[in-house]
């Protein structure tokens, strides 16, 4: 029964602490998120760009990200809000309300 304390307690502890580091992981995501969306919804592209790693830099490079960004609040609208972000896979996926619709 005393060899089971300490490992029930272990097994509280990394489970709280994992918590703990989704919380805090899910946070900066949150942030960033709402940065783009700001950026978005004022047209701010360049802005929008200088988010961007080297990779997604090259993989979207500013003026097809324009036309991206300008063509997709074309049909949706601005970004009203995000809902709580999903994990998925590698990525973290936030619901968006848009004036016309929603996105993922």
């Amino acid at each position: 029964m005393k060899s089971i304390i300490p490992v029930t307690l272990a097994l509280v502890l990394t489970i709280s602490l994992r918590q703990n580091v989704l919380a805090q992981d899910t946070a900066s995501y949150s942030k960033v998120a709402n940065r783009l969306i700001g950026l978005i919804n004022a047209a701010d592209y360049p802005g929008v760009g200088n988010l961007f790693s080297k990779e997604m830099s090259q993989a979207l490079p500013a003026e097809k990200a324009a036309g991206f960004f300008a063509a997709l609040t074309g049909q949706f609208g601005k970004i009203e809000k995000l809902d709580e972000p999903r994990r998925n896979a590698e990525w973290m996926v936030f619901p968006a309300h848009c004036e016309r619709g929603m996105l993922d």
